[in-house]
């Protein structure tokens, strides 16, 4: 089973520190566990060519393209033969070791649905992350992006998007699992620790992101 953990990033975020948050944080536990990742970048911002890094060379890097940015990456990921995708960005922290023993290979789309309905038209909170099968991606790499709703929110709201799509396939059986009690939306100061199950937490939510809060959320980890 091959599994990619994807981050859409920016050219900003690389300059600014805030992917390398990740990279001296959780990003270890992921490659002493075995687990790829890569840091998505599209043009304009002047995104880094490192070994962990893909630059998408026909989306912009802008946050309004954003769910390009996504759908580029699921492209790459499924020429690359994945069969998994853990969906994030530079402001989830993560604690790989739990993100693998979640029971994600059981369901095509995992993630935190908000307690509501873990099904169509519904969709997986992009900010904790979530977990996409090669079946399920597979719709996604060429479905449109403009059309799907509204085209304003569409073009980057890439979560929303992400359930409108998969919702349209209801031939297709997928399986969806809500995990919002383990993957935290809502997570500036509410992070994984050895007294509780989480697995993610969204670190800018509901204020603001500083990544000294990847650093603090590691560092609890470890006392």
């Amino acid at each position: 089973m091959k599994l990619l953990i994807a981050i859409s990033s920016c050219g900003d975020f690389e300059s600014n520190g805030n992917n390398q948050a990740l990279r001296d944080t959780w990003l270890k536990d992921a490659i002493r566990l075995g687990v790829p990742y890569k840091f998505f970048f599209g043009v304009g911002q002047g995104g880094p060519e490192l070994g962990d890094s893909v630059i998408l060379h026909d989306v912009p890097d802008d946050y309004g393209h954003l769910t390009y940015k996504t759908r580029a990456s699921l492209r790459w990921a499924h020429a690359e033969g994945y069969d998994f995708v853990f969906r994030c960005f530079p402001d989830t922290y993560v604690r790989v070791d739990r993100l693998l023993a979640c029971g994600f290979e059981q369901f095509d789309y995992l993630g935190d649905f908000r307690g509501e309905v873990a099904g169509p038209p519904n969709y997986a909170s992009g900010g904790p992350g979530y977990w996409l099968s090669r079946k399920a991606f597979s719709f996604l790499i060429d479905a449109p992006v403009l059309g799907v709703w509204r085209d304003e929110i569409t073009s980057w709201a890439e979560d929303l998007w992400t359930g409108q799509v998969l919702g349209r396939h209801t031939d297709a059986a997928l399986t969806y699992r809500d995990d919002w009690g383990r993957f935290v939306n809502h997570g500036s100061r509410y992070w994984p620790s050895r007294g509780d199950t989480l697995i993610t937490s969204h670190l800018s939510c509901p204020h603001p992101y500083d990544r000294a809060v990847m650093y603090a959320a590691h560092a609890a980890w470890a006392t």
